[in-house]
């Protein structure tokens, strides 16, 4: 008998089923016994990749063994971060840690790769979010046996297959338009870099430490990390981008413990600089940007830098911290570490430009506020493209698309 439709999907076509997760899917608890297999990566915005392949701001663990086994069609949701989507299912095999859930699925009725687009989608999210336990939102925790007593929406297999395709296929197209912006950004930004390398060593230097004030970021407990806006939001390594704070991953500090955390001290303002501290060169140039007027207020976390000019102009110190000079100074330190990591110490040690002329300065500024606007502009683009990624797959999983094949 067909189950009453999903709260947050209420308008699902009458030929599909709404099955219990725990019918067509079972936990993998098998573990690596010498933790060689690649380590995966579990994102809301990715799914499942090779950790390899993407930039990631957090330590390594010094062994992997005991890490849970993971196979091509699997199920991977991060325990902890269920309540943001990160999940999805495996293109191929790998270990993930501990924490996270695996899942068999049950191919006969459910496809991989059509669960992979579910579990993503913002009405999926909300399900995964309201059976997770925690006491507080900031403690959200997704266990296996609540997430395989959450229902899933699930047409027939032939359907889920056609749907598939036709995801792959349009997702492909907005990637791929994606990727065409991206490239634009790099194209403009080295056109920029050339004639700001030539402006900023034109004069004497001073190490930045005399010149702002720096501050690296706190270690506020992730425990208090919480997904809803009832503390203000924390600016965290992977929301510092090129030129620009990128808040695709947004968490919050939760209310109730604004009261027992050093807040006023780490609060960002305007015209602040932040630099990621963990990997800090990527292949987009240097991970350093302003905190504008929506930033501000927003709490420095650990492995990120606040800047914070004493002395002369913003815009100086940062092309400086973003040049070619301030990365081959801090490269030989870097040769040979897993992660990357600057300290605050050589960033503050790091020599900027001074006595600039007034003619280079007004320039700089000019190449930066450009380039910040540009790259404000773009992204804004990027995310319009996003949404309308995410629109389109999440009509077609919960049946308001009409797919071709499918009908």
């Amino acid at each position: 008998m067909r189950q009453r439709p999903l709260p947050t999907m209420p308008s699902l076509p009458s030929s599909w089923a709404v099955r219990r997760n725990k019918t067509f899917m079972a936990e993998a608890r098998e573990r690596s016994t010498e933790g060689s297999e690649e380590m995966l990566s579990v994102s809301h915005l990715t799914g499942v990749t090779p950790r390899s392949e993407k930039t990631v701001y957090m330590f390594e663990a010094a062994s992997t063994v005991g890490y849970k086994v993971v196979e091509a069609g699997d199920l991977v949701i991060n325990t902890m971060w269920a309540w943001m989507g990160a999940a999805g299912t495996a293109t191929g095999p790998g270990i993930v840690s501990p924490a996270y859930g695996v899942y068999k699925i049950n191919t006969a009725v459910a496809v991989p790769r059509f669960v992979d687009y579910l579990v993503r989608t913002p009405p999926y999210v909300v399900e995964m979010t309201r059976f997770s336990r925690g006491v507080t939102s900031s403690r959200l925790r997704l266990y296996p046996e609540e997430f395989l007593a959450l229902h899933s929406p699930l047409p027939p297999v032939w359907e889920q297959r056609a749907i598939a395709d036709h995801l792959d296929a349009q997702t492909s197209r907005v990637d791929a338009l994606i990727t065409k912006k991206q490239q634009l950004i790099r194209l403009l930004e080295e056109r920029r870099r050339a004639e700001l390398e030539q402006l900023l060593w034109s004069a004497d230097t001073v190490r930045l430490k005399f010149v702002a004030d720096l501050l690296p970021g706190y270690a506020f407990p992730s425990s208090d990390f919480g997904p809803d806006e009832g503390g203000p939001p924390l600016l965290r390594g992977t929301n510092v981008g090129v030129g620009a704070t990128n808040w695709s991953e947004r968490v919050f500090l939760a209310a109730e413990s604004l009261e027992s955390q050093p807040v006023d001290r780490y609060r960002l303002s305007e015209g602040d600089l932040v630099v990621g501290m963990d990997r800090p060169f990527i292949k987009q140039g240097t991970r350093v940007a302003p905190i504008g007027a929506s930033d501000a207020g927003s709490l420095l976390v650990q492995r990120v830098c606040r800047v914070r000019p004493t002395v002369g102009e913003r815009p100086v110190l940062q092309a400086a911290i973003a040049s070619e000079r301030f990365q081959a100074y801090v490269e030989s330190d870097l040769t040979g570490v897993s992660v990357p990591h600057l300290s605050d110490e050589q960033i503050g040690d790091f020599s900027v430009p001074a006595g600039l002329d007034a003619e280079a300065v007004e320039r700089i500024i000019a190449l930066v506020d450009i380039d910040d606007e540009l790259a404000s502009r773009l992204n804004s683009q990027l995310e319009l493209l996003a949404e309308h990624r995410q629109a389109l797959i999440t009509a077609a999983v919960t049946g308001e698309l009409t797919v071709p094949g499918a009908a």
